[in-house]
């Protein structure tokens, strides 16, 4: 994604970096919900069912995240649970989040409380370095 930049003062320019930088990193909700509509029709419908064959539901999912996760595993294998994981990964990398932890972030709640906390240190960080 290209930043144009329309303003040509440092102001301005540092306005626009923020703006950005607000645009991309999300709260961990948000980016999950984005990754999860982001993964097609077909495949949703598949998990959805899978999910409500062992009880769950897409709002229970939306509400613990990595109990997406639990559910493809059980239903679908470990494997493409883990299959599952790395195109999250490779969802919120796109998006200027570290991989690695957002691997993390599937396995389990205390992943997910750090993902959460990743993301919201992100945010702070990216204010106070374009901040005036």
């Amino acid at each position: 994604m290209r930043l144009r930049v329309l303003n040509c003062g440092a102001a301005g320019v540092r306005q626009n970096v923020l703006n950005f930088c607000q645009k991309q990193i999300v709260e961990a909700e948000e980016l999950f919900r984005d990754f999860y509509f982001s993964l097609g029709v077909p495949l949703r419908s598949v998990f959805e069912y899978k999910m409500r064959r062992r009880g769950g539901s897409l709002s229970e999912v939306f509400e613990k995240p990595w109990l997406l996760l639990h559910y493809v595993g059980l239903e679908m294998g470990q494997h493409n649970a883990e299959l599952l994981g790395m195109l999250f990964a490779e969802f919120a990398a796109r998006r200027g989040v570290n991989p690695e932890v957002a691997a993390e972030a599937l396995r389990g709640p205390e992943g997910w409380r750090r993902f959460v906390e990743y993301l919201r240190a992100l945010v702070v960080i990216n204010e106070a370095k374009y901040a005036d």
